[in-house]
């Protein structure tokens, strides 16, 4: 497998460099500033597209054909202002208060849980760029998972989630994509099959709508885990934030104890907010403490 890994980098990194006229035309003008770019450029191809030889969690290890779907909801606005008072966004509520529960469905099993491996779509559209169609491609990191403060979670998803927003390799995004494709299907299952977890947030509709004069009262979307242990997409619903969540049940076998752990943290993350508006912070930090307890 290594030599796999090797020519994927290789070739990425390769093809990504020497397809940019900016940067020939740079290295004839500039040459120690352009290698020095050219370097930061290949190094960060390389964290985009670097092996996971492993899953991040011990517990969600098996991978089956087998689904179950599960939905939950979340005030948006109190998910917003949660998010807020720790420094981050609303996504980064979202992915904090989902990696809580996960930490504490690894606590039930009797299992220590540090970083998680998460695959997430970020957006790559410009302004200036038509409407309609897809911008975005898939990065991968790893997610403080085992940080049992919320805020302190919050904070570090939103640092992470702000650097891999800035790295070098994401104009680069077809060039990766076609060194993908040159790779037997083992081994890009291979890697896939070792990401913990998909996240989603998908703006929705603003305004309420209507199907044959019925109110339509709550949308879903559902991801495909692509080789991961569950995937959950927020989809916003007017001022709902409505979850979508798609388990393999071979990596999480207790479907009923796993989906109520995540529904728990995110409700505790809108009260702590709501303590925090009306009482304080020091209110709000005596909530978090007892809600992990």
């Amino acid at each position: 497998m290594f030599g796999y890994d090797a020519e994927l980098v290789a070739t990425a990194t390769a093809g990504a460099i020497t397809s940019a006229p900016k940067l020939i035309y740079n290295s004839l003008r500039h040459p120690l500033a352009t290698v020095e770019s050219a370097t930061a450029t290949a190094a960060s191809i390389y964290r985009t597209v670097r092996p996971v030889n492993r899953t991040g969690s011990p517990l969600m290890k098996n991978r089956t054909l087998t689904r179950r779907l599960g939905v939950h909801q979340v005030p948006m606005q109190q998910l917003r202002e949660a998010a807020h008072l720790s420094g981050g966004a609303l996504n980064d509520g979202f992915v904090a208060g989902f990696a809580g529960g996960l930490r504490r469905y690894h606590e039930r099993h009797g299992v220590s849980v540090g970083d998680l491996h998460l695959s997430m779509p970020i957006s790559l559209r410009a302004e200036g760029d038509e409407m309609g169609g897809n911008r975005i491609t898939l990065m991968r990191f790893d997610v403080p998972v085992g940080v049992v403060d919320p805020a302190a979670r919050i904070s570090a998803i939103h640092k992470q989630t702000g650097k891999v927003r800035r790295e070098r390799s994401l104009p680069y995004t077809e060039w990766i994509a076609g060194a993908l494709n040159l790779m037997p299907r083992w081994y890009i299952g291979s890697i896939l099959r070792h990401v913990d977890f998909l996240a989603s947030d998908v703006p929705g509709i603003p305004v309420p709508v209507f199907l044959g004069g019925a109110r339509v009262r709550m949308q879903y979307a559902f991801g495909p885990t692509i080789g991961s242990a569950v995937n959950v997409t927020l989809l916003t619903c007017v001022d709902t934030c409505a979850l979508g969540i798609d388990v393999d049940t071979g990596a999480i076998p207790h479907y009923d104890v796993f989906l109520r752990v995540p529904r728990r943290r995110l409700r505790r993350s809108a009260r702590h907010r709501r303590l925090t508006r009306h009482h304080g912070p020091k209110s709000a930090l005596l909530a978090r403490r007892s809600a992990l307890t």
